[in-house]
C-alpha cells in the first residue's frame, strides 16, 4: 500500500515567497514565526507544496485560511497542492 495523498489549499503571499524562495524578508517577527512553524510542520509530515502561480485570487479570504500559516487576513492567495509521498 502506498502512503501518498494530496489536498488542495490556498496559500498567502508570505507563504508563497517562503515556499518558492525561502525568503522571509519584509515579514514582521510574528508573521515569520508563523510561516516558519507552518513550513516546519509540513517538513515533519514529509509534505511538499506546489503553487499554481497562474491562478491568483486577489482580495480573497479562504474559508480555512492559508494552508501553511493559517492567516485569515484578506489579501492575495495562490492555489496550491500539498502532497505527501
Amino acid at each position: 500500500m502506498f502512503d501518498v495523498y494530496a489536498y488542495n489549499t490556498m496559500v498567502c503571499v508570505d507563504c508563497t515567497m517562503a515556499v518558492a524562495n525561502y525568503d522571509f524578508t519584509g515579514m514582521d517577527e510574528e508573521t515569520e514565526t508563523r510561516v516558519r512553524a507552518g513550513l516546519a510542520r509540513m517538513a515533519e509530515q514529509e509534505e511538499h507544496c506546489m503553487i499554481d502561480y497562474d491562478h491568483v485570487e486577489d482580495f480573497h479570504v479562504p474559508f480555512y485560511g492559508c494552508g501553511i500559516c493559517g492567516t485569515r487576513l484578506a489579501g492575495t492567495f495562490y492555489p496550491a497542492t500539498v502532497e505527501k509521498g
